[in-house]
């Protein structure tokens, strides 16, 4: 633990690791630490090289809170019940008063004694390690996990592959690379025809207003139509990625639309939101050039990566179809590239279809 607020430094080692792309930083809620990092250094860091444990805990059906999935794990040291009320006294601003000498902030010396309490690591752990070694082990090595739980190693099987090389082999050193997300050969069926038991549409769109016409190499719009079967299974019905104008992105979502709705009945739309007031207003935008329509806004967050493994999971696990059209090559060649290819916004598109269909209601089921 270094104690910035009392003048502590990050070592050298640990400042590089930070800033270094090919060390894998690992957090519960990582996007806070990395946030909070930042901030600090004065740059920002990039998601890629971090892995959010919370994540990882969702993805195998673990509580969504740090102590919740110690309470589940049989975790003996647990996270202190203290420890939220120490965190927002320390960092978060206060209300100046007269007994508070006018202060907004509680600094390390103003309360002494609960910064102490603050400082989780007992006067050993403060110590500088003399030297660390790394024990590989896998979960095969953990008998009492796998007796307590045998439905622990389906969960990691079904992972994506990076996840999965490194939570059940032990395979720290795997990065994420082309070819690991998708692969056309882990299609289960190539359909001639939409399937007729389709029970849920999305068609999903990434944003571009650059044409093909203007100077550069300007990205494309994408708009993925994906349909959920009722054996749980997904169908990539449509595909489309085109290089446009602003106004005539717009009429392509509106015309494609209208298309999609004609001939599948309720076709659900799902727009990106992006960050600021001008994504707000663009998303407001569309909103109401599309009124009449099932649609919706999501604010983006998350990298691209991390954004693409739950639907690399069921992509590797042999859970899509797609459907045959001209576009299928264009497709498959951008998901086998990704994430090193220039252009995601197939991807993207594909990626935000899958969680619609996915989304969760208020208590928790998807609809």
């Amino acid at each position: 633990m270094v104690d910035l607020a009392c003048g502590e430094q990050f070592p050298d080692r640990v400042l590089e690791a930070l800033k270094d792309a090919a060390v894998t930083k690992t957090a519960f809620n990582a996007a806070f630490e990395r946030t909070c990092i930042s901030r600090y250094l004065g740059r920002q860091l990039s998601p890629a090289s971090w892995q959010c444990t919370a994540v990882q805990s969702a993805m195998l059906a673990l509580p969504l809170t740090l102590d919740g999935v110690g309470e589940v794990l049989s975790i003996k040291r647990k996270k202190l019940k203290e420890g939220v009320s120490l965190l927002r006294y320390f960092s978060m601003p206060c209300k100046p008063t007269k007994a508070n000498g006018g202060r907004t902030r509680n600094r390390p010396e103003d309360a002494p004694e609960l910064w102490e309490r603050f400082n989780l690591n007992t006067k050993d752990e403060r110590a500088e390690p003399k030297s660390v070694a790394f024990i590989n082990s896998t979960l095969q090595d953990n008998k009492l996990l796998m007796q307590r739980d045998p439905s622990y190693l389906a969960n990691l099987k079904a992972l994506p592959t990076v996840e999965r090389e490194r939570l059940l082999y032990g395979n720290w050193k795997i990065k994420q690379a082309a070819g690991l997300f998708f692969k056309r050969t882990q299609v289960r069926n190539m359909l001639p025809v939409v399937p007729s038991d389709i029970t849920k549409f999305v068609r999903a769109w990434d944003l571009a207003a650059t044409p093909e016409t203007e100077k550069g190499d300007p990205a494309y719009t994408a708009g993925v139509l994906m349909g959920k079967r009722p054996d749980g299974s997904y169908v990539v019905i449509d595909v489309i990625n085109v290089r446009q104008s602003a106004s005539d992105v717009r009429a392509t979502i509106r015309h494609t639309a209208e298309a999609d709705n004609a001939r599948y009945g309720h076709v659900r739309v799902r727009l990106p939101q992006d960050p600021g007031q001008a994504g707000k207003d663009q998303a407001e935008s569309f909103i109401k050039l599309l009124s009449g329509f099932s649609v919706t806004a999501v604010p983006v967050s998350g990298s691209k990566e991390a954004r693409a493994e739950p639907t690399a999971a069921q992509w590797q696990a042999g859970n899509f179809d797609v459907v045959v059209g001209d576009w299928n090559e264009s497709y498959f060649s951008q998901l086998e590239s990704f994430p090193a290819s220039k252009f995601k916004d197939m991807v993207d598109a594909t990626n935000d279809a899958f969680a619609d269909l996915e989304r969760r209601g208020e208590f928790g089921f998807s609809f």
